[in-house]
């Protein structure tokens, strides 16, 4: 490949994209940064787009990502898949061995996106800014502090591990980019002004998980890393798709559009979703808890106005309410989404929700992950849960409600939360595993597998010890999460592991589900 032809190109796109006004300077989130570090003007800062990463240990090695969703450098008239700060992003494989070389698995990485909604005194941009600031290894592939840049080798944990005890270590593994930071939906920019400069960020992670598969699929030709020829995605005959934390509530979103494309490329290819650590409470289980009298302090399903609270501990508001306000038009939940385009004139959510559902009457549903998984996933769907996880029991579930910036409080004792986050949690794996979905909405009929242990793990899936060495028991029978998801994907059949010490007695549990206990 000629590479100075490529950077040319590349610095042309980025120009189409960036025009400056006569009143403000045009700059991306890389340029802003170093001009507010040191006065350089953004004209004369160019954003790296050609940069090839370096340095680093492990398995993983890194991939250039091309500019194009459609896995070219010159189709698009203005880059499609770079970071949030308009760098080049990479991808990160360690390609699979023997007859596993055809068998991939995807993993979208969790963390924080932007716009947060956080701080009602800043723009998107600003926000953003902040966030770029920050979280300076997850938003840039080259961050424009001149020391920051993502490493050509990672070593990779849990599911990415080469650690022969990874039931998937001789498995094709991709690392899939997060830099873009908008759950894996983006596919626009935002700008706005700050300081007189009109300041673009990117949101484009669909364009990104677009552009790896069809990399990967030989859009380029093939691909030789280190020596070694990787395998061309287009003969796979087996995908998982794999998210932790907000992954995987991303791939709620838009898990069975990446498997459509998989499949487009691979007609063959047995695609399945693993959702890690994002399982949470969902406003429409609300109305299971609301006649058991169990916990009456609990509301209906997307009732309206109410605050979940339990008088009983501290008096304190210990979580937040249940009405779907966060998904109007007006609430935050579908402001952040909105930022990252226009669900009224493009598809980047799921389709089928919102081929049932329409604007202007319950189409808010759409943009609730829970009602998305319960109600409109097609794809087999294998759920990891801890009951007991650390940082979920600390949201301020079951969700904010609107105007944008309630003054809400979540400042209770977290482990007052614990019981009922548990409950939540089990019962909506209940109805997955007993319905396939809360109402004949989707009308699918997919194969489910669930791993809900009492842990306190968080994105198990990435974790060493919880992914292939601690298990879950039945009586002589000892399985890894790891070798259930394996065996899970490979078979036929269901499959159900849940530790009955974690399940609250409010919620009766499927007679397959039950006789398992967690063992670490």
């Amino acid at each position: 490949m000629n590479t100075t032809r490529t950077a040319l190109v590349a610095t042309a796109l980025l120009a189409a994209l960036l025009p400056s006004t006569s009143h403000a300077e045009g700059c991306d989130l890389y340029q802003k940064w170093t001009k507010d570090l040191n006065g350089t003007l953004c004209a004369d800062t160019t954003t790296p787009l050609g940069l090839v990463p370096s340095g680093g240990t492990g398995n993983l090695i890194a991939v250039n990502l091309p500019l194009c969703a459609d896995g070219t450098y010159t189709s698009c008239t203005a880059p499609e898949t770079t970071c949030m700060d308009g760098t080049n992003a990479v991808f990160h494989i360690d390609p699979g061995t023997g007859p596993d070389a055809n068998r991939w698995v995807f993993v979208f990485l969790g963390g924080a996106v932007c716009p947060l909604g956080a701080n009602p005194s800043l723009s998107v941009v600003e926000e953003c800014l902040n966030v770029y600031d920050d979280d300076r290894l997850v938003t840039s592939t080259a961050h424009a502090d001149g020391t920051t840049a993502v490493t050509r080798y990672l070593q990779g944990a849990g599911i990415l591990s080469d650690a022969p005890a990874n039931p998937f270590s001789t498995w094709s593994r991709v690392l899939v980019p997060k830099c873009a930071y908008d759950l894996y939906a983006g596919s626009t920019y935002t700008k706005g002004d700050i300081d007189g400069d009109s300041v673009f960020v990117r949101h484009h992670g669909r364009g990104q998980v677009s552009a790896v598969l069809q990399t990967l699929a030989g859009s380029n030709g093939p691909i030789v890393v280190d020596g070694q020829l990787l395998p061309d995605l287009s003969e796979a005959t087996d995908v998982i798709l794999a998210g932790n934390s907000s992954g995987a509530m991303a791939l709620k979103h838009n898990g069975d559009e990446f498997a459509r494309q998989v499949t487009g490329i691979s007609p063959e290819a047995d695609v399945s979703l693993a959702l890690d650590s994002f399982w949470g409470p969902t406003p429409e289980g609300e109305a299971f808890f609301a006649t058991t009298g169990s916990l009456p302090f609990y509301d209906g399903i997307y009732s309206s106005t109410s605050i979940i609270v339990d008088p009983g501990l501290l008096g304190g508001v210990q979580a937040l309410t249940s009405a779907p306000w966060t998904f109007y038009p007006t609430g935050l939940t579908r402001q952040i989404f909105d930022t990252w385009g226009d669900a009224t004139s493009s598809s980047y959510l799921d389709d089928s929700c919102f081929d049932h559902h329409d604007f202007g009457v319950d189409a808010y549903k759409c943009f609730d992950e829970g009602h998305v998984a319960m109600h409109h996933l097609e794809q087999d769907v294998f759920v990891f849960q801890s009951l007991d996880d650390d940082v979920l029991v600390s949201l301020p579930w079951v969700f904010l409600s609107s105007p944008l910036r309630d003054p809400f409080v979540f400042d209770g004792p977290v482990l007052s939360f614990r019981p009922a986050f548990s409950a939540r949690s089990a019962r909506m794996a209940t109805e997955l595993w007993s319905n396939r979905g809360l109402s004949d909405e989707g009308g699918f009929g997919q194969k489910v597998g669930l791993y809900m242990t009492d842990g306190t793990f968080h994105t198990s899936l990435l974790d060493d010890d919880a992914f292939f060495v601690h298990t879950m028991e039945q009586g002589s029978v000892q399985v890894t999460y790891g070798q259930a998801l394996l065996d899970w994907h490979l078979g036929t059949a269901d499959t159900c592991h849940i530790d009955d010490d974690a399940v609250p007695p409010l919620v009766t549990m499927p007679a397959e589900c039950t006789g398992w206990e967690f063992v670490d």
